[in-house]
């Protein structure tokens, strides 16, 4: 088996120690230092031309069955008047607090380099140089060593042996997973002919690298029509891991599920489920600092065997993850990252995959280079990746940084920016609420940068602080001024007296294009994904489009649509009462419970005033605690002929699996079509199909999700009812799922209907 690692991988793997310390950054741009390190570089140049830069090194090393490859690039070497390497470091830090973060790997760099020196130049000795040099003033700061050259390259050697001992076993163990793989059997002995026909799908699309589209019911099996078929793409080393991105926990634990009863029939099988950071935090607030969390404290010294530990739990999720970091007293959310690097399968959020602040470069790793994505839910996909890539800066919260008083530099270079947002404001608003600027001047750009600097100076020890909130939306905004386009506007508002100043992505899909082209292709499934031109154009994507060919059961799904009651913001004070009676109807038709789900909280309020002192009758408010919705949905989960008011988008219509038995069914009201905005418009005209894109798409898709809030499995029966004339409209029912066969049903035959159904 042959492999290859840069001298800096390498290094970083065997010889990190120490602390996690964020307070220590040294804040220098990655060209800035570029330009640092070349001038160094060129002085000693001047000085010694026997001085070389940029020198290209490559060694081999054999062990434990594998043949590696070293490779990196010297910063400076030299052979007369004596042999020396160089490593060079740029940090505006004081070099023992930068030799006390990293010293350990870059003293490493330098003494492997040195070990491939002397033993490509047959050098007896040679001198190893650690520089830090400070971007400003210039000053530097050398540590030497003088080695024997029979001593580096035994800690050449013991390095490589340390690595290659521990990749032996992962190279051994995905071996036999894929040995075991390629006979593996679905792993349920019940299946139906069609998720067996969507696994072979999408193992062909896994095998042509394609970017799949797959639409399928709730309860028909997805996620192990995907990962079962990724499985045995391995086995036959067409891929050598998979990452499964999703938008919900519920989709997570599916997949923690699924991995499971795939790996009863291949030990060997390998699952790392990501967490995110303030829900895994041992000492959540806190900066990740020896000073404030006891889990940083040397957390690098204990890495090592605390990844082993995990990796050979084989199906990690959240409580694998914190046992075993309690146990080696390392950062939970480090070691998860540490661990996904060597998973067969990774199981996180989209934001993992597609937030350009937070995506992880191990979801491909040197020994991981062919791995599919799989995007659960994917009908949130593009509305997901807005929200990472837009960005949003109120007046209101600068004035706050400045009310906190950091130091009298913030104060006074907020209060810069605040002026600036002023000269948005004047110049695009006029007698407007809201406008699209066309740019932002250059002194913008200056003043949000010599922020973002100041604040990273400072010891911010709690990330909920206004101070930590402002660094990270400078931050998000620099990190989007290169990749500005006409996918995005500004949009500069003013919302009670303070300016508040958007970047908002309007077309996602070039960047999910851009992200996808790193993976082996892409199966994207959910069972809200008609009608799929619309949500290929949202993607970026081409590719083919699967539909599960579920047969439409009338006895399992009765799918109504009451045209009668209309629910146009401009009709509702006449049909309310209509539609208050319908719920009654609907609840007296079942003993079980019915969500009715309204498109905004206004109308959800002006039903709920027409059954007030109804204790049967509960509402989702605006503003509820986790405590307060785990109540809501015990309550709609018990009981009978309960009515849950809540709203189409929301936590109790997209983000709940309720019990199958709990709901009798869902009645939707309105399509849910959002109100007209600016950023709406500027969609709109943005695309061939844009109002599709602004108003449709969002609005039905909301409908289909609070509609799959019943029949979640194969044994279950449920109602949905879909309350507008628009229901019956063409352009409309493209969005339906191909599993319903709705009826159009009028109020007053609403009742015997039902009762029909439910028989």
């Amino acid at each position: 088996m042959k492999s290859s690692i840069s001298v800096t991988e390498l290094a970083e793997f065997v010889h990190r120690e120490g602390d996690i310390n964020h307070t220590l950054e040294g804040r220098v741009d990655p060209i800035e230092g570029v330009l640092t390190q070349h001038a160094y570089q060129s002085k000693l140049i001047a000085k010694n031309p026997t001085y070389e830069a940029e020198k290209n090194f490559r060694a081999e090393y054999s062990s434990h069955g594998v043949s590696l490859k070293v490779l990196g690039r010297a910063d400076g070497v030299m052979l007369k008047p004596v042999p020396l390497v160089e490593e060079i470091k740029t940090s505006r830090l004081a070099p023992n607090l930068v030799y006390e973060r990293l010293g350990s790997v870059h003293q490493a760099q330098a003494r492997l380099y040195a070990a491939i020196h002397c033993r490509s130049n047959n050098l007896d000795q040679c001198t190893v140089r650690l520089t830090y040099v400070h971007p400003d003033s210039q000053e530097s700061h050398s540590l030497t060593e003088d080695w024997p050259a029979a001593d580096l390259w035994n800690y050449f050697e013991s390095t490589c042996d340390v690595y290659l001992e521990f990749l032996s076993e992962v190279i051994n163990r995905a071996a036999l997973r894929n040995r075991m793989a390629k006979d593996q059997e679905f792993p349920f002995e019940v299946v139906s002919e069609d998720q067996l026909k969507v696994a072979r799908r999408a193992y062909q699309s896994v095998r042509d690298k394609e970017n799949m589209m797959l639409e399928a019911p709730t309860g028909t099996g997805k996620t192990v029509a995907t990962l079962y078929p990724c499985v045995k793409a391995m086995g036959n080393e067409l891929i050598d891991r998979v990452m499964f991105a999703t938008a919900r926990t519920t989709g997570k634990q599916t997949a923690i599920d699924t991995m499971r009863i795939l790996q009863k029939q291949n030990e060997n099988l390998t699952t790392v489920a990501l967490i995110a950071k303030e829900r895994i935090c041992f000492t959540p607030g806190a900066t990740c600092s020896p000073d404030y969390c006891n889990y940083a404290d040397g957390h690098y010294d204990r890495i090592a065997n605390a990844r082993q530990d995990l990796l050979a739990r084989k199906t990690i999720d959240q409580s694998d993850t914190e046992l075993v970091a309690r146990a080696h007293k390392v950062c939970p959310y480090e070691l998860a990252m540490c661990a996904a690097e060597w998973a067969d399968v990774v199981i996180g959020d989209y934001s993992y995959v597609f937030d350009p602040m937070i995506a992880l470069s191990q979801l491909q790793s040197r020994h991981f280079r062919k791995v599919p994505l799989l995007v659960d839910e994917a009908h949130r996909l593009s509305e997901r990746v807005v929200d990472m890539l837009s960005v949003t800066l109120e007046e209101r919260t600068l004035i706050e940084v400045i009310e906190a008083r950091a130091n009298r530099t913030i104060e006074n270079l907020v209060s810069r920016l605040i002026h600036q947002l002023h000269e948005v404001a004047l110049e695009n608003l006029s007698h407007k609420l809201e406008a699209v600027a066309d740019t932002v001047p250059e002194q913008f750009w200056k003043l949000v940068a010599l922020i973002q600097q100041e604040l990273l100076d400072l010891d911010l020890d709690t990330t909920g602080s206004v101070l930590f909130e402002c660094l990270s939306t400078l931050t998000r905004l620099l990190n989007a001024k290169d990749r500005l386009s006409d996918d995005y506007r500004w949009i500069v508002s003013n919302e009670s007296e303070s300016i508040v100043l958007s970047l908002r992505c309007l077309s996602p899909g070039n960047w999910i294009r851009s992200v996808v082209k790193q993976f082996r292709g892409s199966i994207r499934f959910s069972g809200t994904l008609s009608p799929p031109e619309v949500y290929s154009e949202s993607h970026g994507l081409d590719g083919p489009f699967q539909r599960s060919s579920v047969v439409p059961d009338k006895d399992r799904y009765g799918v109504m649509v009451v045209p009668d009651i209309s629910t146009y913001w401009r009709d509702r004070p006449q049909t309310v009462q209509s539609l208050v009676n319908l719920v009654q109807t609907a609840r007296q038709s079942h003993m079980s419970n019915w969500l009715v789900a309204f498109p905004s909280y206004e109308y959800l309020d002006m039903v709920h005033r027409q059954t007030e002192g109804d204790p049967s009758v509960r509402k989702q408010d605006s503003d509820m605690s986790n405590e307060e919705r785990a109540d809501f949905i015990c309550w709609i989960s018990t009981g009978s002929r309960r009515v849950g008011l809540v709203t189409m988008g929301g936590v109790f219509t997209e983000s709940v699996d309720f019990n199958s038995d709990a709901l009798a069914g869902v009645i939707v009201v309105g399509p849910a079509i959002p109100p007209s905005s600016l950023e709406r418009e500027l969609i709109r005209d943005s695309s061939g199909i844009g109002y599709e894109l602004a108003y449709r798409q969002p609005g039905m898709t909301k409908v289909v999700q609070a509609a799959g809030r019943v029949v979640r499995s194969l044994n279950d029966r449920g109602v949905i009812l879909l309350v507008d004339p628009r229901f019956t409209h063409r352009e409309i029912r493209r969005y339906f799922p191909q599993h319903w066969l709705p009826r159009i049903v009028r109020s007053i035959e609403l009742g015997s209907q039902l009762e029909r159904f439910w028989i």
